[in-house]
């Protein structure tokens, strides 16, 4: 599964790679009881997929979100969607 996310995502994936440190610390501010190490490759590749489009693209919050969601909604489980949901939209009132 988290090759099918990679390589719909393929465009993204080297800028995400320069910046996964930068990435991963603004995630890790909003993961409430959790810790990123906790989370699936799958639902981290999300997550991190997500946070790079909110912090470096123009896209609408709520378009970037609902795509994380969705693919969230296909790959990972209920708990993690909502996890996904609220990091991404406290990274979108960040931006």
């Amino acid at each position: 599964m988290f090759f099918v996310l990679i390589q719909t995502s393929w465009p993204f994936y080297h800028y995400i790679c320069r910046d996964l440190e930068n990435i991963d610390s603004v995630i890790s501010k909003y993961l409430e009881n959790w810790d990123l190490d906790r989370l699936g490759n799958t639902d981290k590749a999300i997550l991190r997929l997500g946070a790079f489009e909110l912090m470096h693209y123009d896209t609408p919050k709520v378009v970037v979100i609902n795509e994380a969601v969705e693919l969230a909604k296909k790959y990972s489980d209920d708990n993690v969607r909502k996890i996904i949901n609220a990091v991404l939209d406290k990274v979108s009132n960040e931006n």
